[in-house]
């Protein structure tokens, strides 16, 4: 497959992902009524980590759409406090950070011991 071809299956797809993504969480959103009055508060926690993990997705895959715009490609740097980083490397950071809050966020909502448990006991 040529380098071409890779390219805009892999910016179709960023795309398509990120919208998708964003979808799921303005349907959360604006669906948040027909949720049980007393899981409204779990329902909204949940929202709040797909939009964290959006976010963060928006950030790394966003970043590599733009990249291959650049002339430098996916090796193109930015400048970060004084510092010339990788765009996509930084990007990558930052979706590992938000990753790891969206999972733990996630895995809190799921396995509480409060009333408002995912998980029955």
């Amino acid at each position: 497959m040529s380098d071409t071809i890779q390219m805009w299956l892999e910016i179709s797809f960023d795309v398509l992902y990120l919208v998708v993504v964003w979808g799921l969480v303005l349907t959360m959103k604006y669906r948040e009524e027909v949720v049980v009055p007393n899981r409204r508060q779990m329902a909204k926690l949940i929202r709040y980590a797909f939009s964290l993990l959006a976010f963060g997705d928006t950030f790394h895959v966003g970043s590599r759409v733009i990249g291959y715009f650049m002339p430098q490609g996916l090796d193109a740097t930015i400048a970060l406090f004084d510092r010339e980083v990788g765009l996509v490397g930084w990007s990558a950071f930052v979706t590992a950070v938000t990753v790891s809050l969206f999972y733990n966020g996630a895995g809190k909502c799921l396995f509480s011991h409060g009333r408002h448990s995912a998980v029955s006991r």
